[in-house]
């Protein structure tokens, strides 16, 4: 069931009360929609410089399928200014989409319940992608984009474009860096929970590079590029 309300007046839970303000001037229509314990809203905000964007909110009560993750909550709006405020409870995932929300210019809020660090990471990834996947879609979107972005001695590319049927096609492996204390590869993790919430298909190139930190973070900095074009709005 779909039901019209105004933006900021939807019934949810104040997980994410913490996200970066919008404009007092904005105004927007949200559709909210609730599918068993899941709530996701799409709104058009007119800004006062007269620029349109869009922000995908996704929140999740309760246990999902891996895990006891409680609530999750996601916000990004695709035209910001790089304001983050990120708590997944892992201190280098937080530093890696804080790189991610900049290097795209998104305001991106992002909320999990304390967890399992490895369920916290692909937990992440999955919030994010639905929180992105309308904007991804929304009319004049291009729903494709790229980048290549350095960090330090490391160099990565990134490349995607929207699918249904998804894929993560990377060269990377980072499974002994041990990143965050993770037995996994948390870059391989993250992504591929974020390729399928969010309906993509994503090609990750590392060019050059040795230090896991560096690797991750030109990928983070180098897929938030690549959002940024693919949620850019062809002029009216």
């Amino acid at each position: 069931m779909t039901t019209a309300v105004p933006f900021g007046q939807a019934t949810v839970p104040g997980a994410l009360r913490a996200a970066p303000a919008l404009p007092a001037t904005a105004k927007a229509i949200a559709a909210v929609v609730h599918t068993a314990a899941v709530s996701r809203t799409v709104s058009l905000v007119n800004r006062r410089a007269g620029i349109t964007s869009i922000i995908g909110d996704f929140r999740r009560y309760g246990n999902p399928p891996f895990g006891s993750l409680g609530v999750v909550s996601a916000r990004v709006a695709a035209v910001g200014t790089g304001a983050v405020n990120v708590a997944t409870g892992l201190p280098v995932l937080d530093h890696l989409l804080t790189l991610l929300a900049r290097s795209a210019r998104f305001d991106l809020a992002l909320e999990l319940a304390p967890g399992d660090t490895e369920a916290e990471v692909a937990e992440a990834g999955r919030a994010l992608g639905e929180a992105l996947e309308p904007l991804l879609r929304a009319d004049g979107a291009s729903g494709h984009g790229s980048g290549v972005i350095p960090a330090q001695e490391a160099l990565a590319q990134v490349a995607l474009e929207t699918s249904k049927s998804t894929l993560l096609a990377s060269n990377v492996d980072l499974s002994a860096a041990r990143a965050g204390g993770l037995h996994s590869d948390l870059a391989k993790r993250f992504l591929e929970a974020f390729v399928q919430s969010a309906g993509l298909t994503l090609h990750v190139r590392l060019i050059d590079g040795d230090d896991s930190q560096h690797v991750l973070e030109a990928i983070f900095k180098a897929l938030g590029v690549a959002l940024a074009q693919a949620c850019a709005r062809s002029a009216a």
